[in-house]
């Protein structure tokens, strides 16, 4: 068991662990990072801020708290991890516990733009191996791994593990020394890949964040061209993830062509600004050669 109390040490607010030093709680201790031992107090110290509680907490330590008052609370199994926006005034606000904030609480993005998301911390439902551990799907809060979706890379926490580390290689991710992070590129492939592996989110967050990356890979588009051997029809290409085609069924006299994967419509001014009016208003980028009444979008 590890026992906690907060200390002063060279002038600075400590969290200061104690515990019989067994190898296995010995190794998991030296992994965190900002760790140092200190003879004075005769234990291993960390920065008393919630990133720091956070990560002890992840190493799934039994432990018990002394408080400043002298009472000492046991927690046979570690709480869940402090949400990011709890200050830490007083022992209270560092040491009890509270819920972690949820994956896909961050407000939804107003365009469809990966850059434009939220950067919000997820926690994982597995973590790495331990003893009789291994393999175990367990609670978040003993998860180890973290994942952030900033800008257009996911940003990956991880205990220093042989096949971790050849799989992120393998999504062609890199370790960041100076943020202490592995950075993947934030594509549907690789979304699916740690999804499939670590089980990060919840199966609404995954949808989510699957859709931001899909409307940047794959943008939703409506092209309408003619052609000088026939005039008489308009072509229609619908393009994109969330490519709809029911719009166009709906359209008089349309026709599927299957070889070249198109569509045509009667080269009619009212069915073309009708189209271009539905299209845009299903939130396509639509780029029309052939015209428009409607003052709707074309190029």
């Amino acid at each position: 068991m590890v026992t906690i109390s907060k200390i002063n040490h060279k002038g600075s607010t400590r969290i200061l662990l104690r515990f019989l030093q067994d190898a296995q709680t010995l190794d998991r201790i030296k992994s965190l990072s900002q760790v140092a031992y200190t003879k004075t107090h005769k234990g291993w110290h960390l920065p008393y801020s919630k990133e720091a509680w956070a990560a002890f907490k992840a190493l799934a330590l039994k432990y018990k708290v002394i408080e400043s008052n002298g009472e000492t609370k046991i927690y046979q199994k570690p709480n869940n991890l402090i949400p990011s926006n709890t200050p830490l005034h007083d022992d209270i606000a560092l040491y009890h516990p509270t819920q972690i904030d949820q994956p896909g609480t961050a407000s939804s993005p107003s365009k469809s733009d990966i850059a434009s998301i939220a950067t919000h911390p997820v926690a994982p439902t597995v973590h790495p191996s331990y003893g009789d551990s291994k393999g175990t799907d367990i609670h978040l809060v003993k998860g180890g791994r973290s994942i952030q979706l900033s800008g257009t890379n996911f940003y990956i926490s991880i205990y220093y593990n042989e096949e971790d580390i050849k799989f992120l290689k393998g999504l062609k991710g890199y370790w960041q020394s100076k943020i202490k992070k592995w950075i993947v590129k934030a594509t549907s492939d690789n979304v699916y890949a740690l999804q499939n592996k670590y089980e990060f989110w919840d199966h609404h967050t995954y949808d989510k964040i699957n859709t931001l990356i899909l409307n940047v890979e794959c943008p939703y588009w409506v092209t309408l061209y003619r052609t000088p051997e026939i005039t008489e029809i308009v072509i229609v290409e619908i393009a994109g993830h969330k490519a709809n085609t029911n719009i166009i069924k709906r359209t008089t006299d349309r026709c599927y062509q299957k070889d070249e994967k198109r569509w045509t419509i009667p080269n009619d001014q009212v069915i073309i600004d009708l189209l271009i009016a539905d299209y845009t208003k299903d939130g396509a980028t639509v780029t029309s050669g052939v015209g428009t009444t409607t003052g709707r979008r074309a190029a």
